[in-house]
């Protein structure tokens, strides 16, 4: 046990050193037994166990660990009795193997299997007897009302066996967060969690990747429920425990570092997101130059900071990181992509907030032609950047682009029974150019169709798709406080 609980507490890159030094230790001395004492000697089985249980705790090779659990639990029951403790052992290591994996149906006849053995044999106050029925009751058929009743009571009855701070009770108080989490009741949700974040810091300190998950589940939870500062605080604290102790795989850490950036992003604190959104692109850099290849990700890093850069009022560097983020795309996708035109529109936006509006036409008609060959002439997206391409046709002056544009606008509008007041405006601008050429009659035609249009009852108004159908940048470009969470 003072083993175990030294274990815990050294950082992850230590474990899993010392995991894969006890690993080829064991599959050495596995050999020299079975040569010594046959293939089946119950000293066979017993290392055959602990190489399993490290397969399955590495996440290595499921097949291989199963195979030798399976092994190992053969060569107990055709030499022990099937109620021995062994036995019962071997049958746990493989229902643990299944949950694991998520095969619950599996998972759930080794664990029956298992308990109806260990109860007598064990006793039901036994640790493995009450971590079981902690797995079996969480993937069981019950509904969550009685799983929920089913975990407080396990809860209690391993404190009274383990303690109050043994890191199966904080597991046991994150299961309970997440069927808290399932049944709706979010405030018992985050008080579990945090007691699971507590548990696991005691037990095993500030160098275990479970307390940094826990303080994750932590922040997405506030996040749910509007706390954004805390949240962030949350996030931010995981992200110290996996950067100080070495912790985690490199994805782990750009994910939560873009969380880090997406939520300073919402509450405002641009600075904070692009230190966040580049400290994730300099880990993506240095996968690239392992790796050799580009990805979405990479790409998209990019785009995020660019964006951020252009919003602070540096659009010279947002630009730069826009364009980059453009030609990595590109040259990933070979046909046109959405994460390409989105790409594009922002360049293009941002083209036009500096002043080159010629450089905007030239990236708006590529975004067009993309979304075109994407969704079809008739699409919101199309409509929105017809409408960018005819505003900006409008002030450089160029009357038939213009109204070539609205035009278009105007026929994928009523396609898509777009809001009457959508209709309204486009018309008038249509009207407006029309004047300005003093083609009175096209003039007249275009104010009166408004007219007729605005006059209509408010019930034949169509009412507009909700935000779900406006692209994000979009939305952050208009209202920057109202961006959805990416």
């Amino acid at each position: 046990m003072e083993f175990a609980a030294d274990f815990y507490k050294k950082p992850e890159s230590k474990k899993r050193q010392l995991t894969a030094e006890i690993f080829d230790s064991l599959s050495n001395s596995l050999s020299e037994k079975e040569r010594l004492l046959g293939e089946d000697h119950l000293e066979v089985a017993t290392i055959l166990q602990l190489i399993g249980d490290i397969c399955d705790a590495m996440r290595d090779n499921k097949d291989q660990a199963l195979n030798v659990l399976k092994r190992c639990l053969d060569i107990r029951k055709s030499q022990l009795s099937h109620d021995h403790p062994d036995v019962a052992a071997a049958t746990k290591s493989i229902a643990d193997l299944y949950y694991n994996h998520d095969e619950n149906t599996e998972a759930a006849h080794f664990y029956r299997l298992f308990l109806d053995l260990a109860t007598s044999s064990l006793g039901e106050h036994h640790r493995d007897v009450i971590d079981a029925k902690s797995k079996y009751n969480y993937i069981s058929n019950a509904d969550l009302s009685q799983k929920i009743k089913i975990y407080g009571e396990l809860i209690e009855e391993g404190r009274g066996v383990l303690g109050n701070e043994h890191p199966t009770i904080g597991y046991f108080w994150n299961n309970m967060c997440l069927l808290h989490w399932r049944s709706g009741d979010r405030d018992a949700a985050l008080k579990a969690i945090q007691q699971s974040s507590r548990i696991y810091y005691a037990s095993c300190g500030n160098m275990d990747s479970r307390v940094a998950n826990s303080l994750v589940s932590v922040g997405r939870i506030e996040g749910h429920m509007g706390g954004k500062v805390k949240e962030l605080e949350a996030y931010e604290a995981a992200l110290k425990i996996l950067q100080d102790n070495n912790l985690g795989s490199p994805q782990e850490v750009v994910d939560l570092l873009n969380d880090c950036g997406r939520v300073s992003e919402l509450i405002g604190n641009s600075t904070n997101a692009i230190e966040s959104y580049t400290a994730a692109l300099s880990i993506r850099e240095q996968a690239f130059v392992e790796n050799g290849e580009e990805c979405e990700e990479y790409a998209e890093s990019f785009h995020q900071i660019g964006f951020l850069y252009a919003k602070q009022g540096d659009i010279t560097t947002g630009l730069s990181c826009l364009c980059k983020s453009l030609r990595i795309k590109s040259a990933i996708h070979k046909s046109p992509h959405k994460s390409v035109a989105e790409t594009l529109w922002a360049i293009a936006i941002w083209q036009e907030d500096r002043g080159d509006k010629d450089g905007a036409i030239r990236t708006f008609q590529k975004t067009l032609q993309t979304e075109i060959a994407l969704y079809g002439k008739h699409h919101l997206h199309v409509s929105q950047t017809l409408q960018r391409l005819a505003n900006l046709f409008e002030e450089r002056g160029h009357d038939e682009g213009a109204l070539e544009h609205f035009r278009e606008v105007l026929r994928t509008q009523k396609r898509l029974n777009r809001d009457s007041s959508e209709l309204v405006e486009t018309l008038t601008r249509i009207g407006h150019i029309y004047m300005h050429r003093r083609e009175l009659k096209e003039m007249l035609t275009a104010f009166s169709e408004a007219a007729n249009i605005a006059a209509k009852p408010t019930s034949e108004v169509v009412p507009s798709p909700d935000a779900d159908n406006l692209r994000w940048y979009d939305i952050k470009f208009l209202c920057p406080d109202g961006a959805p969470a990416a």
